[in-house]
């Protein structure tokens, strides 16, 4: 399942470079990253052993985005190649999800649900496994590019400042995203294009 969500997360990333070509007032543009979105909340929930509505709802949404990838193709934004390989990798994660059969997850390690007795609320933080933590941090910087310490400090407040470095330490060493400095006080995160999928993402 890392190998899963590793995936997804690194595709998401070359999605947001691409879609980077398209116009900020085309709708267009808002309604394939937020597709894209939907699927990496999919997929990083699933259990494909038995979530088979998931399952379904994962290959219609990509369905949906090969259409919304058709008709940013058409517009010339970008060049058409990188939709079509887009498209090509989303059929992957969704063949890989029907490749994990029982064997291979019961070989996983418990899943965050199997692991907490309460339900987590959303914004405590507090109450996540690191792992549960870092992923959302992740989230917020994949779908906002660059987001600064302070932003992160305000919607992880409930974790000390500490707990925050140690967890953004962590997915800079995975290269994940990177640090940059903005003057003497000011510091940002951004998503780190990925070398793998974004090897692929030609700009014009």
């Amino acid at each position: 399942m890392e190998i899963l969500r590793n995936n997804i997360l690194a595709l998401t990333l070359a999605l947001y470079r691409v879609s980077e070509r398209i116009p900020q007032e085309e709708p267009l543009r808002k309604k394939i990253r937020e597709k894209a979105n939907e699927i990496l909340e999919l997929v990083f929930s699933i259990n494909p052993s038995i979530d088979l509505e998931k399952k379904a709802k994962i290959k219609e949404e990509i369905r949906v985005l090969g259409v919304f990838f058709k008709i940013a193709s058409e517009q010339n934004w970008v060049n058409p190649k990188n939709f079509k390989i887009l498209l090509e990798e989303y059929k992957k994660i969704y063949n890989l999800i029907n490749e994990l059969d029982d064997k291979k997850l019961i070989q996983e390690k418990p899943t965050i649900s199997k692991k907490l007795k309460k339900p987590v609320q959303e914004g405590r933080s507090n109450n996540l496994l690191p792992s549960e933590r870092q992923k959302r941090i992740l989230e917020l910087i994949y779908q906002n590019r660059r987001v600064s310490l302070e932003e992160l400090r305000l919607k992880f407040s409930d974790i000390s400042q500490r707990t925050l470095r140690r967890d953004l330490e962590k997915l800079i060493k995975e290269r994940k995203i990177v640090r940059k400095r903005l003057g003497k006080k000011d510091v940002i995160y951004e998503a780190r294009d990925s070398t793998e999928i974004g090897q692929y993402v030609d700009t014009k």
